[in-house]
């Protein structure tokens, strides 16, 4: 980054010489402005100074007084409407702001800690927010949700919801950083960032989260930076409150990106891209934080932008990692957890498309690749290879499952078939001639009625003999006596 990473948060309506803004801006050269107007229809004031500024990236930004709840419902007698106003027709009725090198301003100071209802709309409304500018056709860029200072919670590191809420998912704001992932051109991450009292701790946090999200972080802009209160009650408000001069805190603003700077890790990972100072045109409601009339702020900032002092180089690694040569044998599991695809192994590389939930992959996590982070932890990257394409992913705090192996192939076992025994053999039988004799005494008549009785009696004998194959024949004669 050769522009200077500091700019200044603009009350337009409040500029006292238009002029006199241009011409110290363009000196400063700065990386982002936040610009303001009061009022819908003082948006051509937005435009003309985008257009006046054009190496500038403008956060833009329509002020009202429910502009941080805007996922809120009316409070006022009558009001029957679910929300102040809807995140699809504020984006698509300042859709012009979102256009060349403008950003939408989308909400502003939002609380984390007000209740969890009120969480969970302000998280609803900001992925409708994304996902209808996706539709449009000059889809805008938008900040969001430019948090206020040290909100939202952060608890081992990373964005978490406030601790009275303690029934709430830990993953609260993660359909917000998901759904920014999935627009990385077009959808940054506004934050308040106030010192002394632990200003980076919420720029940390959300680092962390997408670091466990395995997700690259979005582009962050600080779209209101300084001195403020530490706690209710505290004077010393602002620089002017602390009694500090212009020419200290310009330096003071050097310090933040010096070797060892808080800010100068973020920047160096090409997270921070722009920080605008609170404020200028603020003289008449904000005197001790205005930098309008300061002019040793003024010429100190432009000398140390001159001397390098307001910049960092942008470590991006344009250069594709190919696949390890010693990365061992693959396997393959089903994706859980969303994953940007990277051509190398940081979220520094370019986002080559998205490992989606319940896609299938090979992994190959024997020889996995750390990297340090700006905050100093670790975190570890694996090559991965799918349908949608081969590249890294950061394993890290992602979740998968093992592709089940496959049944064995069912083998065609014939049905079973009946065994008769064989036949039995017999031997052939020798069919013979027999006569049998039979004698009686008696008179003709008796033997006439016994021959008779006989006949019947071996007729139905040779009946039951021809069923059995064989053959009786009946021949009564008489015998002399």
């Amino acid at each position: 980054m050769t522009q200077s990473l500091f700019g200044s948060n603009v009350d337009l309506p409040y500029v006292r010489d238009y002029g006199r803004f241009l011409e110290y801006h363009r000196q400063l050269d700065p990386a982002a402005m936040t610009l303001i107007v009061d009022k819908p229809e003082q948006t051509p004031k937005l435009q003309q100074a985008a257009h006046d500024l054009p190496n500038a990236t403008i956060i833009a930004r329509v002020w009202h007084p429910d502009d941080g709840g805007f996922f809120l419902q009316p409070s006022g007698p009558g009001d029957t409407r679910p929300e102040i106003a809807s995140a699809e027709g504020y984006v698509e009725k300042f859709v012009d702001l979102g256009q060349g090198n403008m950003i939408l301003s989308l909400l502003n100071e939002p609380s984390a800690f007000t209740s969890l209802n009120a969480q969970e709309k302000l998280v609803g409304w900001c992925v409708r927010g994304m996902q209808h500018a996706a539709t449009l056709p000059k889809p805008p860029r938008l900040c969001l949700p430019n948090w206020a200072d040290r909100n939202p919670f952060v608890k081992g590191g990373q964005w978490a919801p406030a601790p009275k809420f303690v029934d709430a998912p830990e993953d609260l704001y993660d359909p917000l950083l998901l759904e920014a992932a999935r627009h990385p051109e077009r959808v940054s991450i506004g934050l308040h960032n106030y010192a002394p009292d632990g200003y980076i701790d919420t720029l940390a946090g959300l680092v962390g989260r997408c670091n466990i999200l395995g997700i690259r972080c979005p582009d962050v802009y600080i779209t209101e930076f300084g001195l403020d209160t530490e706690y209710p009650g505290d004077v010393l408000n602002g620089y002017k409150g602390r009694g500090w001069g212009g020419d200290k805190y310009a330096r003071w603003h050097g310090v933040q990106i010096a070797v060892d700077g808080p800010l100068r890790p973020y920047v160096e990972a090409g997270i921070v891209k722009g920080v605008t100072t609170f404020g200028y045109g603020h003289t008449e409601r904000w005197q001790a934080y205005d930098t309008e009339t300061d002019r040793p702020f003024q010429i100190t900032m432009i000398a140390l932008k001159s001397e390098g002092k307001l910049s960092v180089p942008v470590t991006v690694l344009a250069q594709s990692v190919s696949k390890p040569t010693d990365s061992g044998p693959g396997r393959k599991v089903i994706c859980r957890k969303f994953r940007n695809i990277r051509s190398g192994p940081s979220t520094r590389y370019h986002d080559d498309g998205d490992l989606v939930e319940g896609a299938v992959c090979t992994v190959y996590d024997q020889r996995p690749t750390p990297e340090k982070l700006a905050d100093n932890s670790m975190v570890n990257w694996w090559w991965m290879e799918s349908d949608k394409g081969n590249g890294w992913i950061q394993s890290t705090g992602w979740k998968w499952e093992n592709v089940p192996d496959p049944a064995p192939a069912p083998v065609d076992v014939p049905p079973p078939q009946e065994t008769l025994p064989p036949p039995a053999t017999t031997t052939p039988e020798v069919l013979k001639r027999w006569a049998f004799g039979f004698e009686m005494t008696g008179t003709e008549a008796q033997c006439k009625a016994l021959a008779q009785g006989l006949e019947l009696v071996i007729a139905g004998m040779a009946w039951i003999g021809q069923a059995a194959g064989t053959s009786v024949t009946v021949q009564p004669r008489e015998v002399p006596v």
